[in-house]
C-alpha cells in the first residue's frame, strides 16, 4: 500500500510531458515524413511534387485537429473500436 502511494503521489508532469495517442503520434511522423518529401522535391525543381505532399502533411495534421472529414472520422472510429459487433 506505502508504495502504490508513493508512486501515486510523486508528481512527474512538468512542461515537457504530454500524452498522446498512438494515432496522433502516428500522424505526426506521417506528416513529418512528407515535410521531407516536399523538401526534397523542392530541391530538385519538382513543384508539382512538394505541393502534393505538402497536402498530404496538411491532411495528416489536420486529423490530429479533428478537421477531418466525416467519412474518415467514421473509418477511423470502426477501424479503432469494436463498435456494433
Amino acid at each position: 500500500k506505502q508504495v502504490i502511494e508513493e508512486d501515486f503521489s510523486i508528481n512527474t508532469a512538468s512542461e515537457n510531458t504530454y500524452l498522446a495517442r498512438r494515432r496522433h503520434l502516428e500522424l505526426l511522423y506521417e506528416g513529418l515524413d512528407h515535410l521531407r518529401k516536399s523538401k526534397q522535391n523542392l530541391g530538385q525543381g519538382n513543384f508539382d511534387f512538394s505541393a502534393e505532399e505538402l497536402r498530404l502533411a496538411h491532411v495528416a495534421l489536420s486529423s490530429i485537429l479533428g478537421q477531418n472529414s466525416t467519412e474518415e472520422l467514421l473509418s477511423e472510429i470502426f477501424n479503432s473500436f469494436c463498435i456494433g459487433k
